[in-house]
């Protein structure tokens, strides 16, 4: 599953790059036709980007441009999930309130099995990423 999304992430960003080098021009009277285009684009690559994020790949879309970049070691990506301890992949207990962040919420954590603690970013969802990772010693994670 996650070669077949690699693969549609490739392809939708392959026509995201052709629409934006191809300096086409816009007749005046069309400009609202090309922007629901571009939106429809950046809608796409929202929505792969969701499939993505669900099979275990650490991916964002730019939803200005539509295009999807994918960090990370894809094998490796399961690690930052939703309820998962990044350091030992233990079950990780929210631990307080939710902050406000810039478009969402950051929701403080610690794991239960080997002490770890950070924050993990919400959007409406969980955004697939933990910040301020730290070991039980209050080290960095990952150093």
């Amino acid at each position: 599953m996650k070669k077949k999304l690699l693969a549609l992430i490739d392809r939708h960003n392959a026509v995201v790059d052709a629409l934006s080098e191809c300096d086409l021009p816009v007749p005046e009277g069309k400009v609202f036709r090309a922007m629901e285009i571009w939106h429809k684009l950046a809608c796409e690559g929202y929505d792969i980007t969701h499939m993505a994020r669900e099979a275990g790949i650490d991916a964002k879309c730019d939803m200005q441009a539509g295009r999807i970049t994918v960090y990370g070691d894809i094998k490796e990506s399961a690690t930052d999930a939703e309820g998962v301890c990044p350091v030992c992949g233990g079950k990780i207990e929210h631990t307080g309130e939710l902050i406000p962040t810039c478009g969402g919420v950051s929701l403080p954590w610690k794991c239960q099995e080997c002490g770890a603690t950070g924050d993990g970013g919400h959007n409406l969802v969980f955004d697939g990423h933990h910040y301020n990772v730290q070991d039980k010693d209050g080290k960095a994670f990952p150093a």
